[in-house]
């Protein structure tokens, strides 16, 4: 290779070794971070994963009117097509479809949901002149927007009560020249004959408001939950729908954390290695975002899940104490945001069995459960029931002393009252109308109370504002109420067993996670049994315990560990920030005496530490040194007092004590020598040391004295 070659080789290679720097930002720290004694994170790391938003469809109906099947009233359908192939959609044309036949059972209505739009379901496009619209031809990612208008007489229904399905269709021809169906939805329409005297349903409507937290007592780990807060985030687009609301009946379901997580950020906050101020637009959008869900919680009682939202299910079965830390940690903040609410039981997904029920009571009180209908043996038809406590009396429990539970329908069931990922916004709306419809059509006095929600990943579709939900669900055989109404009215009491299924308890916390947290809890207790005011790291420990055990991590396993592993640092530093030392060896010159043991202060706040020594061998006891108040960065000198019943060397040990008596941090192992001298030897040194006195005066005497007569005899 020649001299030219190797240099250019030298150079590239230089290059390429200082590209990469080039690209990533400069970390403050490369090594440890001190507050917390663990690596510094990386700017790749992965984020919680959030709810995905919903996808653009080829065809999406987004408004409808009239929402429910008028007799002379005519059908209003816009939306919009887009074309999400690579051929071009030629003279398309959309049009309207509808079932002749009406469904009369949510059964059919359930099994419908599932169908396939082409195969199951039964007609044709309606083509009466005017009721279809002809849009022209889509270019491949080309997005149309269309309008119908079709009269009721063109449905060609058969006019009985029940639900009809009704949707739309787009009709083009493809780069081969056949022309078909490219794309169908379908949704459905209500037909209440005598709506105005029909019997009505007591409908109430829970808005949640959940996302992971990932905080860990000092930062952001991630900027997942930020994202939601921002334009187009999921928590954005929920709490601007549910103050759609209005003065409507609503019943907020919120998790602390959220809110107060929102109320860190808009006063600025850290983000992994990123600062930001509040004037960011991070910090605005949680700003804005609080403020729209205060003011809906003005005028409401909300449902309150403990902070964090922490996964009771697995600390119930796992026996982790700890559940009203969590719900301590919630009531102060909303305290703080002056919000009115119940506390809820939600156990994920709704399951629950005996020993969830056993342990929430005992450690939540919660005064609502929300319950999934399939983890009833006995499934209840009815919106609401009541779970009777268990007492030590033996006198019958009355209504009044069961738990009211709200009874929604399963977590994942595309034909209930529970809005589905990827269900628009309009779609939900439709089936909530219909499943309320069927209900009150039939007859069945038991189902005349409902609760409707979106599930815990549902994400409002971008047409949300057109679809008008809470409007629209003012139909006459529905009475919109609150989930307090609900509850605090009359209720069947539910003795039957509850079905808790084993893929629910792999869905879990892990043993990880609950080992850490089960360590957090232990060494908060440890850290605020020493504060001498411990009310601040009481309040941090509460939220550790929360947010450590959240239901979120059920997803996300890895920032659930993080997350408690970096709270559980955190106590962990605090403890080993206060050190004790004690000489290495002591000689007592008699069997009792007295040594020093010191005590430092590391953290940069007062505590009160307590001091235990104990010796090896029984002879020799140790008399107990009170607790000490030590300042931040103090070192404090205890004496400690001993008195041995022999002679010879034996090891003590001087551990440091919380002001519970337990102890704690590092110990110091030492040993002392005791020896006992008697009476006659401490004479036989008395009287030594008096002759050594005596000689030495007396030749003392006998200087001066020849002194003086040198100096007369010099005279």
């Amino acid at each position: 290779m020649s001299r030219a070659a190797r240099i250019l080789s030298a150079v590239v290679a230089v290059v390429c070794c200082l590209a990469p720097a080039a690209v990533t930002p400069v970390q403050a720290d490369s090594g440890r971070d001190a507050r917390h004694d663990r690596p510094s994170r990386g700017v790749d790391r992965p984020q919680v994963r959030p709810p995905v938003a919903p996808e653009r469809q080829p065809l999406a109906i987004e408004t409808l009117t009239p929402s429910r099947l008028l007799p002379g009233t005519p059908v209003r359908v816009t939306g919009t097509v887009l074309n999400d192939t690579d051929e071009v959609w030629g003279d398309a044309q959309v049009g309207l479809l509808a079932s002749q036949m009406p469904f009369t059972t949510p059964a059919q209505v359930a099994a419908a949901t599932r169908a396939d739009p082409y195969q199951d379901f039964t007609g044709d496009q309606i083509l009466a002149p005017g009721t279809f619209d002809d849009i022209g031809d889509i270019a491949p990612g080309q997005s149309r927007s269309f309008s119908l208008t079709v009269p009721y007489a063109e449905l060609q229904v058969d006019g009985r009560e029940g639900a009809y399905w009704v949707g739309a269709e787009i009709r083009a021809t493809d780069g081969q020249g056949l022309r078909g169906s490219v794309a169908r939805t379908l949704t459905f329409m209500p037909l209440v004959g005598d709506a105005a005297n029909a019997p009505t349903v007591d409908l109430a409507v829970l808005w949640p408001l959940l996302a992971p937290v990932p905080w860990n007592g000092q930062e952001f780990v991630d900027d997942s939950l930020s994202a939601q807060f921002a334009d187009g985030g999921r928590l954005r687009a929920l709490a601007a729908l549910g103050a759609r609301a209005g003065n409507q009946p609503l019943t907020w379901v919120i998790d602390p954390a959220v809110l107060e997580a929102a109320e860190q950020m808009s006063d600025g906050f850290e983000r992994g290695e990123q600062e930001l101020g509040a004037d960011s637009d991070p910090a605005r959008a949680a700003a804005s975002w609080l403020n729209v869900v205060r003011s809906s919680l003005d005028s409401s009682v909300a449902l309150a899940l403990p902070y964090g939202n922490p996964d009771v299910a697995a600390l119930a079965h796992a026996s982790v104490h700890g559940m009203r830390r969590a719900q301590r940690a919630g009531d102060l903040v909303l305290d703080n945001l002056g919000i009115a609410r119940q506390q809820l039981l939600w156990p994920p997904a709704g399951y629950t069995d005996r020993a969830v029920l056993r342990a929430t009571r005992r450690q939540l009180g919660a005064e609502v459960a929300l319950l999934s209908r399939d983890t009833f043996d006995d499934p209840p038809a009815e919106g609401v029931v009541a779970l009777p406590r268990r007492t030590r009396s033996s006198q019958p429990q009355t209504e009044e002393s069961a738990q009211p539970a709200l009874v929604t329908d399963p977590e994942k069931d595309r034909a209930g009252l529970r809005a589905q990922p990827g269900q628009s916004t309009l779609q939900w709306r439709q089936l909530v109308l219909a499943n309320t419809a069927l209900r009150a059509l039939s007859g069945d006095t038991t189902r005349r109370t409902a609760v409707a929600m979106p599930s815990r990943r549902w994400w409002p579709d971008a047409a949300w504002r057109d679809a008008d939900l809470f409007d629209e669900l003012q139909a006459p055989w529905i009475n919109r109420v609150t989930a307090n109404t609900l509850t605090s009215g009359p209720r069947r009491t539910y003795a039957g067993g509850f079905r808790y299924p084993p893929a629910a308890r792999r869905r879990e916390l892990g043993r990880p996670i609950l080992n850490t947290v089960k360590r957090v809890r232990r060494t908060a207790r440890t850290v605020n049994n020493l504060l001498a005011d411990s009310a601040g790291n009481l309040e941090l420990t509460d939220r550790a315990f929360g947010l450590s055990s959240s239901t979120a991590w059920r997803t996300d396993r890895r920032t659930g560990r993080e997350v408690a592993t970096d709270f559980l640092a955190t106590h962990q530093t605090m403890i080993r920030s206060i050190d004790i030392e004690a000489p290495e060896f002591v000689t007592l010159s008699s069997n009792s005496g007295r040594f020093p043991v010191s005590i430092t202060n590391g953290l940069n706040q007062p505590i009160t530490v307590g001091l235990a020594v104990t010796a090896r061998d029984p002879r020799m006891t140790v008399q107990a040194a009170g607790p000490v108040t030590l300042q931040r960065d103090q070192r404090v000198t205890v004496t400690v007092q001993t008195r041995a019943r022999g002679v010879g060397i034996t090891t003590l040990t001087a551990r440091m004590l919380t002001q519970q008596g337990r102890p704690f941090g590092p110990m110091a192992t030492f040993q002392v020598r005791t020896t006992q001298i008697g009476a006659v030897v401490w004479v036989v040194i008395g009287v030594g040391t008096a002759v050594l006195f005596i000689a030495a005066g007396r030749r003392i005497f006998l200087r001066v004295r020849g002194h003086r007569r040198r100096v007369r005899g010099a005279r």
